[in-house]
This record gives structure tokens, C-alpha cells and sequence, in this order.
């Protein structure tokens, strides 16, 4: 339970200090908002007060607990122009005559689609006024809290003024006292009784000082603004004195419970340019006290006179890792009233400790009243004494020691008086070191050879910039570099040679920031390259970064690189920037288009160990000021851990829009993410366009909020849009919230990865709304089991494990057909299901194309290897009756080295191409073309002669000859075509010739249809060979992604190996990789040369488009080539030709509508296709319990070739029933042993004589039934 006191300790006889029961306000609670119409009304009935609501259920809960008034708490934010950055403007003050504890868990509960969520209301209390006092009579001695902070000479430098105002919120104050009388500016809420702890704050901060009366106060000429308990809201008081334009405020009380609200009060005013100075606490704890440990109060602890935080007469004030700085707070001598007499006395608590930084914080603003809050917080933070030496005990946890009023007021001062501009030429070597201290009017120049090394402070006035032109060089060890006021300055420019290697380093501009060197407050903090508001002069990108172990702070833009490539034709090499061990952080106001790391057409391989945290999200609803952790337009870069001397640094993504957004104008341009943390992000990684991608061992936690209202988009952990060839695994994507509440929170997208062999495998996914999601296009087109397939992924409580949909239904949508095979122990799908949601399809949701799921033999230790709640309708399910071994069952083992990996991939491709040769050799016996006409062209008289040739077939008749066969009523009876079928189980899983058989004019029996349908969970000998076909391209296509990756990565190797090697694949999509290849060094004609080099007969029409696309994509490119322009320096017939090309969804298209998106030429909204909880299985179930109406039927009759035959033995069970064929003699001329209780067979009659025949339907040794026929 949050404890709210006044934080002193009052000495009377004996040191006391007061703790109040009362923690909340009771019948009150504050209320954030979330669905403005559940903001109920009031009328009153008489004495009775009804509640009206538009949600009824809620009604009644407001009604039960007797709410009487529901209004706005804050109604003064209105005020701020950036209120809604905090959502304060939606919190409401709630209050009943009820019970608001048990109100507000019903409300936390069960109506978050209303309210965001409640809390109690604080309440405040003082400390009961002692009834003697220590007077003055030149008893107390020297004031030391003065002496120990060097008060007297900060007055040398600045007395304060008049015109600076200093706010305090306390319990009331003795305004009548002669110490207070004309210091006052403005006193509010003074109507309290209990005035003893305000005055005596007021006085150590503006008592009249240099009067010939009593004390001296830190403030001596600084007036006061003060707001006390009257009415007590003190929260609302912070934003009052704010919007009056006070910067300083004091507030010594405090709770040990955090609130979010009250935060986000003390975030607001920092913006608008207040700080709180807040007090640590009393209790000799390192327990947090709020406000003051909020991260932009000023929290403050004590020391005595002898320096020493541990008292030997007042007990031990707190101390912890968020105390900020300390001043005096034990024995400390301030003003009272006592018998309606001015009085002076002392006490002890962080309560007045706090109110001597206040006063300092005026004084400094009257030496510079446009400093800026964060450089005021350094300024009191930086230029502390040490009194470590004294409390070695308490190390780290009273902040940065002793506040000293002089030195602070000496770097005011020498803040405000010496500001320049300074040029750097060429042969200087310039050092500005520790402890010097600079202000910029407009610019630093560093000239081409001239080098600056800064390891002091610079602040920068309001467009201030910094530049670094070619072969010059600026180092940043340690140092600060922030705004002069609260206008951002304009940040630093690294000028480069686009034409120029980066070896040698002279070519470029170089910055080297190291050493927990601290950048703030600008626009654009660090560019790497020439321009202004984001436009590029074209040939400086190239400057060299060399950013470490540092701080980017509350800048718009933190880092942005210009385009350059480092290509010596045909070899590319990576940029010598890196960026290692960083902090990059947003804790103000959001605004839009915050990002910290921007790459503009760069290859950076080395972005490891960063920290991108917005700690000032809006995490209630999707806000997408929140911003971007890393944008990049047409970029290649790696996210890894950091190896730092103490150990591995991963990398971390916090409270963000998006963790990295990324736009490729060409499939090579992609990157890789590897040990990294999402936190409370949006959208973790969101990648359009982009081939090779790798995310590895990564943990996404996106941002979770209310489902409803259902307008709110859906997030998600990783989305790949028109992606292929990529490696996702050992990735974990899970909701840490309550399992109860699943939220629209995907883990993977996929969006058209085409036709490609694609695997996600080993992730897991839990407590979310969709675990994987793969929207419309992830299949083969001609070759339906290519394709993306999921793999040995584990699941947990999802809404949907695995979900596919689409925009539409057809060739090509869909995922791979085959999801898993039965070639071996780690070939089966393997996935481990979460079985969730009983009676929903959690399991596998599919409303595209039909799959075959194949999975490890069950078993009751892995229930979960079989989804139980699947789409019956669209999903086969096959055995492949091997067992499942964790860490076995799904291993792909493949060598490492480039030859060995070549070998493999060989090896399996031969394989896969041999088992292709004996498939096609198979399917309609080796000749689609002639079977398909030989079923077409066939008349009744040639019903047997078709039949029999289908049936030689086997299981290896093509779907299109099927679609014949079943068309051809006339020729092939309903037996005959069941038994085709039958003998095909591919054919039930084909919608499309299912559809034909249940629109024949002569429909099937419900018990052929359902032997027919059989086949739907039953793999053919050509389902298994098309399997084993599958397994080994899929293996192959791994191998070739990740010999690609070591031709990529593999600097010792010349990039003419990956050239030779993709020529060698004669393949379409490896000869457009090739194009690109040769488009990222220039190198036109090569790249129109190897679209060319496609053949044309081999393509069906989507890829006859693409190519044709492709060609007019070069060649859009060859005229900025030739040019010299860039991406962003488009003509207006340009953009139009590009917005042809980004029709569709094709690469070219994705490629092109990047290019639109980096120049802001297009708005796009990545599509997400949640399952539609309408679909429903469409498959028949059978009537197995048909019966007809004879027992044996035989038709035709007479008969030349074939006759069929039809039974129904009328029972149940196992039977040993036959059929016997008896001649006019009596004999016995055939013997059919029959299968199934009902059943039809075709039988041959070419080898009996023609006349009169008898068929006797025996079961056991009675005879059932016996039809005569007759052989022409």
C-alpha cells in the first residue's frame, strides 16, 4: 500500500516522525479513458443521483458502487501544446460512495475495452505541528547548510532576482512572517491549518536575505510561488505553476508507490521547461520515494555538517542508485511561527534538504533564464563535491555528491557569456579537455586536415551546427554536447567523397564518439553526410562513423547516413562505420517521425550491442509517434551482440512504433538480426522486399493492448513482405501478459515469399492472436509442393498457432503442399501444437490451397505433434509412423565449409532431379498429352479399354486427366470412376475435381463418395515420391541460401564466386539475383545481360511479366546511372513509370514501391489478413448407413466386355463375403473375393464365352442374392 508523508524529521525533545494510514483517497479514483463513450452521465432524482451509460453492464457496476461523479482530473493539461503525448487529457477522476478498491479491480478486470485501467488516488497528509521549539537566541549557531555549499560565494556571482520565481507545494505557509512579507509572487490553497512545514521550506528558499533579521536563505532575492493544502491536489498544483511559466518547483513529499499518472505529470511540465526537485525520504532504505526517483525529478538526500549521510543525532536518511544529488538535511535552521510569533529553528528530513537545490536552480536560471532543463540538470549534477571519501559505505547511491551553489553558478555564468563560432584548419590539432567549457552561436568548422578532439562540454544554440569536411576529424572522448536552450540545436555533419574509398580514412570526414560521450537535443545529432532537412547534396555520402560505448539523447534524428557504396567494380566491401555499446534515448514528449538510426542506401555491418529505448511511450494504444528504433531505404546492415570486455552486450528495442522498418529497392539489399530483445514494441521488424534475411535467436514481446475497439490494427513481432530465401529460427515470440486476454498480436507475417523453398523453423509462440500468419502468395504455381514450409515450431495458448489467408483463392496461394515428409525421423512436419482452443481452429487455420501435413508417429508424451482444432477442409493429416526425438526430430545437419556445402546442395539437387525423371516418367505413363485425348476422345464402346488403361496408371494419373475422366459420363460409370479414384487419393484432395464429381449428372453413392474421400488423409506411392522430391529440394534450397550468405560474407573471397556460382544455377530467380548483383556495383549491361540470358520457353506468364519487368526496372535505373542522380532525384515521368511498375505483387513491383516510400511519394499500410473466424471446414460428412434398395445389382446387361456389380450384404461387422460367376452348366467359372459390406467392382468378361451366367452374393454359407446377365 503507497505511504504518503511530508518527508521530515522535526526536533522536539525527541525526533519524530509521522507514517498516516490513510494511503488513498477513499470513494476516488483515477480513470483512464480508452472509449470516450463510456464516459458516463448523471442525473439526479430527487436526493438520488443515477448513473447513465451506453454499455449496461457497466452501468450497472458504476451503479453498484454508487458513482456520483465522473469528470476530467487534469482539466489545466488542455493548456500544454503537447498533452496528448502523456494521455493525461484522458484521465478522468472517479468518484463513489462505495467501495473504489473493489470498484477498481472490477474495472482492471472485466472492461479494459473501456478503460485503460484505474488506480487509487494518493492522499497527502502532514505532520502534526510540534508544541515547543528550539529558538534562535543565538542558540543554533552558523547556518552550515549555507557554508557547506559554498552559498556565499555563488551570491558573489548572482543574488537572483525579482523576476525569477520559484515554485514550492507544501502544506500552507506563514506569508505574514517578516522573513516572507514581499517575497511572495503568488499564494494559493493557503487555507489550511497546519502551515509549519510549508513556511519552514520557504524559508530556506526565499527568506529575506541581507534584512538584519534571522537567516539567509539560498533563493536571497528569488520570489516564490506557492500552492498549499487547500482543497490539496498537489499533482494538478505542478501544472498549474508550470503552464505560470515557473521552472523550478519544489515538492518534499513523497510516496513509496509509483504512479503512471503522476509521472506523466512530472513528464509534461519537464517539457514545458519545469523541473521538480523532490526528496528522497527519511526511513534509512534504498527503497524508491516518489516523485523524486521519477527520472526527470531532481531526487535529494542529506548530509550534516560534517559531510556525512549517516546522522549521529537524526537517524539515516534514503539512499539509492535514483538519488541525484545532496544537500543538508540534518539540524538545519529555517523560520516558523509558534504563539502567532515569528520564530527560527532547526530540523532534520530530506523535506528541506530538497528546497536548497530549488533555491540553486533559481539562482542559475537568473544568471540564464533560457537554459534548458536538461543542461540546468547537469549544470547542479555536474558540479558537485565529492563526498564519497566521507561515506565510502554509500557509494553510488547519493547521486554525483555535495551540491556546490558556486561552481554551479560559475558554469552558468561562463555558459551564458561565451558563446563563438569556431573554424578548425588544416594542420591544427586542437584539444578542448576536461572541465573546459564552450557555447556555439552557429558553427564548428573543421577543415580538411584540421582535427579537434573534444572531452569537455558544448552547448549549442538554437541551429548550431558542426561540421567535419573531407579529411577532417573530430573525436568526442567523453564529452557532452547539448542544446543552449529549449530550442534544438542543429547536430553534427560528417561530410564524405561518394566517389572515394574510405581507405584511406583522409578521403572522408571522421567522427569517432567514445567514452560515454553524451549527444542531446539536436535535430539531426550525427549525419553522415551533407544536407539539410533530410535532402542530400549527392557526393558526400562516405563519411566514416565510429560511434562506442555513448549516449544519443531526446534528439529528432539520432544518427542518419547518407547513400554510399564502397564498390570497386565487381567487388563491394562493407563501410568502415560501426556503431557498438550505444544508448540511443527518447524520455520527452514524442513527436512524429522520431527515429534514431536512419541508413540510406549503405552497407554497415556492424550495428551490435545498441540500446534504441523510447522511454516515454504511449503503451496503451498503438501511437506511432512512439517512433522507429532503425529506418532503412535500400540498405544492407547486420544487428548482432557486442563483445565488450565485461561480456556479451545483446542488442534491445524498447517501448517503439517499430524496432527496424526497412524499404529495398533491390532483393540483395538485406540484413540480418541476431541476439536481440523487442521489448514492448508495436512492430518488432517489419522488412519489404529484401532475399537472405536472417533473424536468429531473438526474443519479440510486442506492445499488448485492448482487442477492442476492433479499429485498432493488429501488431506483430517479424513481417516479410515479397521476401524469400530466408533463415527465421530459434526466435521466440510470446505476450507476457495474461494468458486470458489474448490481444491482435502476430508473432510471424509472411506476404507473398513466392514460389520459392522457404523454412521457419524452431521458434516458439505463445499468447498470441496468430502465431504464424502467411498471407496469399507462399506456394508454387506450376509445382504446387514448393514453397514455404513451417517447421518444428513449438506453440502455446495462441488464439491460431498456424493461420493461412489471402485476398483470393488460386494457384499459387497458399503455403507448400507438403508440410513435412516421411523420408525420415527429422522429416516430418514436427511442429508441437499449443491445443488451446477447443471447438476453434487454434491448431491450423487454412482457407487457401489444400496441404498434407505430415507428422511424427503420436504418442502420449507429445499430444501436441497432431493438431487436434484444424481446418478438415483444406488439411490433410498423414503418419509418417516415424517417432519424434526432441533435439533430433529436427535437425537439419549440413556442412559448413563452402565446397562441402556446395557438394551437399549437388548432391541433393541430382536427387531431387532423378526422382523428377522417374515421376514424369510416371504421371499418365510418360505422356499427359495422349492419355488426356485418348479419356477425351473415347466413346461408350470403349468404356473398359479406358478404364483399364487408367487403372494400369495406378496412383499416377494427373489431375487434368482425372478432370476428363470424371467429365466423361458416358464412358466411365460411377464404379469405374470411383475405382480411378480411389486409386488416385491426390484426387480428394483436389477441390477442383471434387467439385466435378459432385456436379456429375449421375452423382456417386454417399459410400463411394466417402471410399473416394478416404483418400484424403492417405498418401499415394506418387504422393510419397512427390514427398521425397520435396525433401531434398528444400534441403538443397537451404544449402544454397547459406552458401550464398558465406559468398556474401566471406571478405577473403572474391565476389566473382558468388557471380559465377548464381550464373552456373541457370535458373530465372538466380539470374535476376545476378542482375541485381551487378545493378549494386553500377554495372548495367551485365545486369540486362543476365535477364536476357532467361529463357523465355520455360516460363509460364506470371514469369514471362516479371522478366519483362525487370528489363524495364534496369533500365529506369541505367538513366540515373548515367546521369549521375540518385533514387531521390526523380523526374515527374519517372515517378509515373515507377507507380506502373509497383503494380502487383511481384519483386519488381516491391522494389519499385520502395523507392516511392524512401521519397515519400507513397503512403502504404502493410496488409494484415487475420483468420476469418467464418471460415468454416466445408467437408461432406458421409452417410455410411446408406443402404440400397437391392442387394446386388449388375449392369450393363447383357454385357460384351465388363460388367459392374454392385452389393449391399444389408449388416454390420466383419464379413467373409464372395461372389460367384456359375455358367448354364453349373460350374463355377470365377471366384471374387469381395472387401466391405457395400461395395461395387468392375469385372472383366473377355475371358468367359458368351450366353447366360449366374452371380450368386454368398456371406458365410448362405446365399444373400443371385442376378442372371448375359456375355455377347
Amino acid at each position: 500500500m503507497k505511504k504518503y508523508f511530508l518527508i521530515t524529521v522535526f526536533f522536539v525533545l525527541i525526533s519524530i516522525l509521522h507514517l498516516f494510514a490513510q494511503s488513498f483517497e477513499k470513494g476516488q479514483l483515477y480513470v483512464y479513458v480508452l472509449n470516450p463513450t463510456s464516459i458516463p452521465t448523471f442525473v439526479k432524482d430527487g436526493e438520488k443521483i443515477i448513473v447513465q451509460c451506453s454499455n449496461q453492464e457497466l452501468q450497472s457496476i458504476l451503479s453498484q458502487y454508487k458513482v456520483y461523479s465522473f469528470e476530467k482530473a487534469f482539466p489545466i493539461v488542455e493548456d500544454f501544446r503537447q498533452k496528448e503525448k502523456y494521455n493525461l487529457e484522458r484521465v478522468y477522476l472517479l468518484k463513489c460512495d462505495g467501495d473504489e478498491i473493489a470498484l477498481a479491480s472490477q474495472l482492471n478486470d472485466n472492461f479494459t475495452t473501456h478503460y485503460d485501467y484505474t488506480e487509487s488516488v494518493p492522499h497527502f497528509e502532514l505532520l502534526a505541528t510540534p508544541n515547543d521549539y528550539h529558538l534562535l537566541d543565538n542558540t543554533l549557531g552558523p547556518n552550515y547548510a549555507l557554508d557547506i555549499i559554498n552559498a556565499k560565494d555563488a551570491w558573489d556571482i548572482s543574488t537572483g532576482s525579482a523576476n525569477t520565481v520559484v515554485g514550492i507545494i507544501d502544506s500552507g505557509f506563514e506569508v505574514d512572517l517578516p522573513e516572507l512579507v514581499g517575497k511572495v509572487f503568488s499564494v494559493s490553497n493557503n487555507t489550511g491549518n497546519s502551515k509549519t512545514h510549508g513556511t519552514f521550506v520557504a524559508g530556506i528558499v526565499g527568506a529575506h536575505t541581507n534584512n538584519g533579521l534571522g537567516i539567509s536563505s539560498i533563493g536571497y532575492d528569488c520570489r516564490l510561488a506557492l500552492r498549499g493544502q487547500g482543497g490539496w491536489d498537489p499533482m494538478s498544483d505542478i501544472l498549474v505553476l508550470s503552464t505560470q511559466g515557473i521552472r523550478a518547483i519544489n515538492f518534499s513529499i513523497g510516496s513509496y508507490g509509483s504512479s503512471t499518472v503522476h509521472e506523466n505529470i512530472i513528464n509534461l511540465a519537464y517539457d514545458n521547461g519545469t523541473i521538480v526537485v523532490a526528496s528522497a525520504g527519511n526511513d534509512n532504505t534504498t527503497n524508491y520515494m516518489y516523485p523524486a526517483s521519477y527520472y526527470k525529478s531532481i531526487s535529494v538526500s542529506s548530509v550534516g555538517e560534517d559531510l556525512k549521510h549517516a546522522s549521529t543525532c537524526c537517524g539515516i536518511h534514503n539512499h539509492n542508485d535514483r538519488v541525484d544529488v545532496c544537500a543538508a538535511g540534518y539540524g538545519v535552521i529555517s523560520i516558523g511561527k509558534y504563539d502567532n510569533q515569528p520564530i527560527y529553528y532547526k530540523s532534520s528530513g530530506t523535506s528541506f534538504a530538497a528546497p536548497y537545490v530549488t533555491g540553486l536552480i533559481g539562482l542559475i536560471l537568473t544568471v540564464n533564464p533560457n537554459l534548458h532543463p536538461d543542461l540546468v540538470t547537469h549544470i547542479v549534477k555536474s558540479t558537485t563535491q565529492d563526498i564519497y571519501s566521507v561515506n565510502p559505505q554509500y557509494t553510488g547511491l547519493l547521486g554525483t555528491g555535495l551540491i556546490d551553489a558556486h561552481a554551479a553558478l560559475l558554469k552558468a555564468q561562463e555558459i551564458s557569456t561565451i558563446g563563438a563560432d569556431y573554424e578548425v584548419f588544416n594542420g591544427q590539432n586542437l584539444v578542448w579537455n576536461a572541465g573546459d567549457l564552450k557555447v556555439v552561436n552557429n558553427y564548428i568548422k573543421i577543415h580538411p586536415g584540421g582535427t579537434l578532439t573534444i572531452k569537455g562540454e558544448v552547448y549549442l544554440k538554437e541551429n548550431a551546427i558542426i561540421t567535419i569536411d573531407r579529411g577532417g576529424k573530430l573525436t568526442l572522448d567523453g564529452a557532452t554536447l547539448s542544446s543552449y536552450n529549449s530550442s534544438n540545436w542543429e547536430g553534427i555533419q560528417v561530410w564524405g567523397n561518394r566517389l572515394l574509398d574510405q581507405v584511406p580514412s583522409t578521403n572522408q570526414g571522421f567522427l569517432s564518439v567514445k567514452n560515454g560521450t553524451l549527444i542531446s537535443n539536436a535535430n539531426r545529432a550525427i549525419q553522415v553526410g551533407k544536407g539539410m532537412d533530410g535532402v542530400f547534396v549527392y557526393n558526400y555520402g562516405g563519411g566514416i562513423l565510429e560511434l562506442e560505448s555513448s549516449t544519443l539523447l531526446n534528439n529528432k534524428l539520432s544518427v542518419v547516413f547518407a547513400p554510399y557504396r564502397r564498390t570497386s567494380q565487381p567487388l563491394e566491401l562493407y563501410n568502415k562505420s560501426y556503431i557498438r555499446d550505444t544508448d540511443f534515448i527518447w524520455n520527452i514528449a514524442n513527436i512524429n517521425g522520431m527515429v534514431f538510426l536512419t541508413l540510406n542506401d549503405v552497407n554497415l555491418n556492424e550495428i551490435s550491442g545498441n540500446r534504441f529505448l523510447n522511454n516515454n511511450a504511449v503503451t496503451s494504444v498503438p501511437n506511432e509517434t512512439n517512433g522507429i528504433g532503425i529506418q532503412s531505404y535500400s540498405a544492407n546492415f547486420a544487428i548482432t551482440s557486442y563483445q565488450s570486455p565485461n561480456g556479451q552486450v545483446d542488442s534491445y528495442f524498447y517501448h517503439l512504433h517499430y524496432g527496424i522498418k526497412s524499404e529495398a529497392s533491390s532483393p540483395i539489399q538485406t540484413f540480418k538480426v541476431e541476439n536481440t530483445t523487442f521489448n514492448t514494441v508495436f512492430n518488432g521488424i517489419y522488412t519489404n522486399g529484401s532475399n537472405g534475411l536472417r533473424i536468429v535467436n531473438n526474443i519479440f514481446e510486442p506492445l499488448n493492448y485492448p482487442d477492442i475497439p476492433t479499429q485498432l490494427p493488429s501488431c506483430f513481432g517479424l513481417y516479410m513482405n515479397n521476401c524469400t530465401g530466408y533463415t527465421i529460427n530459434n526466435n521466440h515470440f510470446r505476450n507476457t501478459n495474461n494468458t486470458t486476454s489474448i490481444r491482435k498480436i502476430v508473432g510471424i507475417i509472411v506476404n507473398n515469399s513466392g514460389s520459392a523453398y522457404n523454412l521457419i523453423n524452431d521458434n516458439s509462440f505463445s499468447n498470441l492472436k496468430v502465431g504464424v500468419l502467411a498471407q496469399n502468395q507462399n506456394r508454387g504455381g506450376l509445382t504446387a509442393y514448393s514453397g514455404l514450409v513451417i517447421k518444428c515450431n513449438y506453440f502455446s495458448h495462441n488464439k491460431n498457432d498456424i493461420a493461412v489467408t489471402g485476398t483470393q483463392n488460386g494457384q499459387g496461394y497458399g503455403i507448400g503442399y507438403y508440410q513435412g515428409t516421411n523420408t525420415s525421423t527429422s522429416s516430418p512436419a514436427g511442429n508441437l501444437f499449443g491445443h488451446a482452443f477447443p471447438g476453434t481452429t487454434s491448431d491450423y487455420h487454412n482457407e487457401l490451397q489444400n496441404i498434407v501435413y505430415v507428422h511424427h508417429q503420436p504418442n502420449q508424451n507429445f499430444p501436441e505433434l497432431i493438431p487436434w482444432y484444424y481446418t478438415t477442409s483444406t488439411i490433410s493429416l498423414a503418419n509418417s509412423m516415424k517417432d519424434y526425438w526432441p533435439g533430433t526430430s529436427c535437425s537439419l545437419v549440413m556442412p559448413s565449409e563452402k565446397e562441402d556445402l556446395k557438394s551437399f546442395m549437388e548432391d541433393k539437387e541430382l536427387s531431387a532431379n532423378n526422382l523428377d525423371q522417374v515421376l514424369s516418367e510416371s504421371i499418365d505413363l510418360g505422356n499427359t498429352f495422349q492419355l488426356n485425348s485418348t479419356v477425351i476422345s473415347s466413346t461408350p464402346d470403349d468404356s473398359f479399354n479406358v478404364y483399364q488403361e487408367l487403372m494400369q496408371t495406378g496412383s499416377y494419373v494427373s489431375n487434368s486427366v482425372l478432370s476428363s475422366a470424371i467429365q466423361k459420363e458416358d464412358v466411365l460409370n460411377e464404379t469405374m470412376i470411383r475405382d480411378i479414384l480411389v486409386s488416385n487419393p491426390h484426387a480428394a484432395k483436389s477441390p477442383e475435381l471434387m467439385n466435378l464429381i459432385n456436379n456429375r449428372g449421375n452423382q456417386l453413392p454417399e459410400y463411394m463418395m466417402a471410399q473416394i474421400e478416404d483418400g484424403f488423409n492417405t498418401l499415394s506411392a506418387r504422393e510419397l515420391l512427390e514427398q521425397q522430391i520435396s525433401v531434398q529440394r528444400l534441403e538443397a534450397s537451404v544449402a544454397e541460401k547459406e552458401l550464398i550468405y558465406l559468398y556474401k560474407t566471406d571478405t577473403t573471397a572474391p565476389i566473382d564466386s558468388l557471380l559465377l556460382f548464381l550464373s552456373s544455377r541457370n535458373r530465372p530467380d538466380a539470374f535476376i539475383q545476378l542482375a541485381f548483383e551487378y545493378l549494386k556495383t553500377n554495372q548495367i549491361a551485365e545486369a540486362l545481360n543476365s535477364i536476357n540470358a532467361i529463357n523465355i520457353s520455360d516460363l509460364g506468364e506470371p514469369e514471362t511479366e516479371l522478366r519483362n519487368k525487370m528489363l524495364d526496372y534496369l533500365q529506369f535505373h541505367s538513366v540515373l546511372i548515367n546521369e549521375g542522380r540518385s533514387i531521390a532525384e526523380l523526374s515527374n515521368t519517372e515517378i509515373a513509370e515507377l507507380e506502373v511498375l509497383a503494380e502487383g505483387n511481384d519483386l519488381v513491383a516491391s522494389c519499385s514501391r520502395s523507392i516511392l516510400l524512401s521519397n515519400g511519394l507513397l503512403d502504404y499500410y502493410e496488409p494484415i489478413l487475420l483468420p476469418n473466424e467464418m471460415f468454416k471446414s466445408t467437408k461432406v460428412v458421409r452417410n455410411y448407413s446408406f443402404v440400397n434398395n437391392s442387394q446386388l445389382i449388375i449392369y450393363p446387361n447383357p454385357a460384351s466386355q465388363w460388367i459392374t456389380v454392385e452389393y449391399d450384404l444389408q449388416t454390420i461387422g466383419d464379413t467373409k463375403a464372395v461372389l460367384n460367376i456359375i455358367d448354364a452348366t453349373g460350374r463355377v467359372v470365377r471366384s471374387i473375393k469381395l472387401h466391405g459390406n457395400m461395395n461395387s467392382i468392375v469385372i472383366d468378361l473377355t475371358s468367359l464365352q458368351k450366353g447366360f451366367y449366374i452371380c450368386n452374393l454368398i456371406n458365410g454359407k448362405h446365399t444373400v442374392s443371385s442376378k442372371k446377365f448375359t456375355k455377347q
